[in-house]
């Protein structure tokens, strides 16, 4: 199954696990739920920090998801701790 989750409306943790909720592409009610220890061993936030700042200054003219956490995003990106 491939899915892509637009318009995320929820973020729920509870006994270890990660709870993510939106609507699909479709419009349909999608919900999300993993396993914690899993997500922050599997997913490597820096890179898709970084990633993510690369992508939005190279379409900031025509970036389709112009949002004020965008500018959160860029004003830590290249913070490291």
């Amino acid at each position: 199954m491939h899915k892509n989750i637009h318009d995320i409306n929820t973020y729920h943790f509870f006994e270890g696990e990660i709870t993510i909720s939106g609507n699909d592409e479709n419009g349909d009610d999608f919900t999300l739920t993993m396993n914690a220890y899993e997500v922050i061993n599997w997913l490597d936030t820096d890179d898709i920090r970084d990633e993510l700042a690369k992508w939005i200054l190279k379409n900031k003219n025509k970036n389709k998801y112009k949002e004020n956490s965008q500018q959160v995003i860029m004003n830590n990106t290249f913070k490291k701790d």
